[in-house]
């Protein structure tokens, strides 16, 4: 599975805020990362929140069966570190200083509809610590925890590329998504 970076329609949540408007989704094989959009922003480029997502990939929220696609479906990954919510450089961006919220727990549920596939992820993060790349300290575990909500759309435009698919096995998928209409 290639890297690849997808700004797309959400919002993320920290606390119940709203801290984006707007979700950035950069995906690798094994880790998912989400941040804002805002890329005009000096604030955004350098003392920017990073959700970082691992075991977590795309290919997780592919499915094929209609029924599962259309009622939506939900998995839960957790273990002693599955991530971890990055705050930074806090400083001067050479000094390297960041705050870390490790997450040992988060849950995504997923649904498509005929012209999208709305995923959200939610969870907690445990409590924080500061951290000098420059220096290797660590700073004592007294940051509070953020409880945190994204929630982004995959327009269906997006999807062959989103998921990779091939000309010869997109037609099918497209079928799949045709099934998923919903009438009102």
């Amino acid at each position: 599975m290639k890297s690849k970076s997808y700004d797309l329609e959400g919002f993320i949540r920290i606390n119940g805020e709203v801290y984006s408007e707007g979700v950035n989704i950069f995906t690798s094989k094994h880790e998912l990362i989400v941040a804002n959009v805002d890329k005009s922003s000096f604030s955004n480029t350098f003392n920017r929140k990073k959700l970082f997502l691992r075991h977590l990939n795309l290919q997780m929220l592919r499915n094929f069966n209609v029924v599962n696609m259309k009622s939506g479906f939900f998995f839960r990954i957790q273990e002693t570190k599955v991530g971890s919510y990055m705050e930074g450089p806090l400083g001067h961006p050479a000094d390297g200083e960041f705050n870390v919220r490790p997450i040992s727990e988060f849950q995504v549920r997923s649904q498509y509809i005929d012209t999208m596939l709305v995923v959200e992820i939610e969870g907690i993060t445990e409590l924080g610590y500061n951290i000098c790349n420059f220096s290797g300290e660590q700073g004592d575990s007294n940051l509070a925890s953020w409880s945190f909500n994204v929630l982004f759309k995959i327009p269906r435009t997006e999807m062959k590329d989103f998921f990779q698919f091939t000309d010869q096995n997109f037609p099918f998928f497209e079928k799949l998504l045709d099934d998923c209409k919903i009438d009102f």
